[in-house]
C-alpha cells in the first residue's frame, strides 16, 4: 500500500495472490455475493475462476470500482469532504 490511504483502502485486504474472494468483495460494499455475480455479468467487474470454479475478483479492479461509485457519489452531492 502507499503512504497515503484512500478513506476506502483499509476495507480493502491486501492478499499475496491480488484476488478477493465473492464474499470479500461483498463485504467492501455492502452488498450480498449474488449481487457481486450480477455486477459480473453486467460487465462491472470480471472474475478469475479457480479450478473448482469458484469467483475471484482482482483487488486493483474492485479498487477502482470503489473509487468510480465515490466520484460519482461526490458529484451527485451524495457524499462530501469532512
Amino acid at each position: 500500500m502507499s503512504a497515503s490511504l484512500e478513506p476506502w483502502q483499509p476495507l480493502i485486504p491486501d492478499h499475496p495472490s491480488g484476488l478477493m474472494t465473492s464474499a470479500e468483495v461483498a463485504a467492501v460494499f455492502r452488498v450480498g455475493t449474488r449481487t457481486v455475480i450480477r455486477w459480473e455479468r453486467a460487465g462491472r467487474l470480471t472474475s478469475v475462476r479457480t479450478p473448482t470454479g469458484r469467483h475471484r475478483y482482482r483487488i486493483e479492479e474492485v479498487r477502482a470500482l470503489v473509487a468510480e461509485q465515490l466520484r460519482q457519489s461526490e458529484e451527485n452531492g451524495d457524499i462530501g469532504p469532512g
